[in-house]
């Protein structure tokens, strides 16, 4: 990963006024607070690096192919409107995921909110408690609650994504998930975070 990863060297500019740290802040407080269903935009035609998952949606409601809301299909073979979904969704977190690393590199509190970071497994139940602390920390709790929430859906769809999805836009997705798992799960993955939760209840 590049230098502004968690596991970069680099240390923060102490400033937290700066125009960029505010306007990085800004477009993360709109994000979770559109991860509230009571706040959750609705979902546009053709959405474009919007995030589907925002609210819970009844089976009625989704796509019987990728099981996301806002279309309907009936055959992987024709898959455009899932591919978009999910293109969608991924291009929401590669926003995410460039807001995490300005405000990692330049923000003292959300570099230590993120290494103080503890992600578990049921973090991605839309009935998981909340983070409290001050507003870096529940940030990212909330950033990492919706993040899960989106792996554990694509956990779901793993072989349907190589029909689904071009060569790029796997890639894209791969690039994501690393940078995220860094960034909002201590670099484990769900699958590291199921074994564990598994474990821990023994």
């Amino acid at each position: 990963m590049a230098d502004s990863s968690p596991n970069s060297s680099i240390a923060p500019s102490n400033d937290p006024h700066s125009n960029e740290v505010l306007a990085a802040l800004g477009a993360l407080l709109k994000a979770v607070q559109e991860m509230n269903p009571a706040h959750a935009r609705p979902i546009p035609p053709h959405p474009v690096r919007f995030n589907l998952l925002s609210r819970p949606s009844r089976s009625a409601q989704t796509c019987r192919i990728c099981n996301f809301p806002g279309h309907h299909g009936d055959s992987i073979h024709y898959a455009g409107a899932c591919k978009a979904a999910m293109v969608s969704m991924v291009g929401f977190w590669e926003d995410i995921a460039a807001h995490l690393a300005l405000l990692y590199r330049e923000h003292q509190l959300f570099q230590t909110a993120i290494k103080n970071n503890k992600p578990t497994y049921d973090m991605r139940l839309d009935n998981a408690p909340a983070i409290a602390g001050n507003m870096e920390t529940v940030l990212v709790g909330r950033l990492t609650r919706s993040y899960l929430k989106f792996q554990s859906h694509c956990s779901g769809l793993r072989p349907k994504l190589l029909h689904i999805l071009s060569e790029g836009d796997k890639h894209r997705y791969c690039a994501i998930t690393n940078t995220l798992n860094d960034f909002l799960l201590n670099g484990s993955t769900l699958t590291e975070l199921f074994e564990r939760s598994l474990a821990e209840r023994q």
